[in-house]
């Protein structure tokens, strides 16, 4: 899987968890992200067997006992936010009032 993350980079869940990983992590104790929050990469892990893993700044679970392995989340699950900035100026320029003539 080619990864167009970058650390610093602000995501969300796109694909939320099911049932079994819900169960999985809390009998862990880990934490999974939730949709509709906003996330910031921390880390991005090489792939393992073709799938990319993220660790997030927001979410730091514990680390596997002999390893310094952190619980860390399929990047095909995240989507980039994309920031939009507001601008009205198209419409208050059709409630300008226009000088200029036209020829009937």
């Amino acid at each position: 899987m080619t990864c167009n993350f970058y650390v610093g980079q602000k995501v969300v869940l796109a694909e939320p968890y099911g049932a079994d990983a819900i169960i999985r992590a809390t009998i862990n104790g880990d934490v999974l992200p939730s949709p509709e929050v906003v996330y910031t990469i921390r880390r991005i892990r090489p792939p393992f067997e073709g799938i990319v893993f993220i660790l997030l700044n927001e979410l730091v679970n514990h680390t596997t006992p002999g390893t310094d392995d952190e619980a860390s989340f399929n990047a095909a699950r995240f989507r980039p936010v994309v920031d939009r900035k507001t601008d009205i100026s198209v419409f208050t320029d059709m409630l300008t009032e226009q000088k200029a003539k036209v020829d009937a």
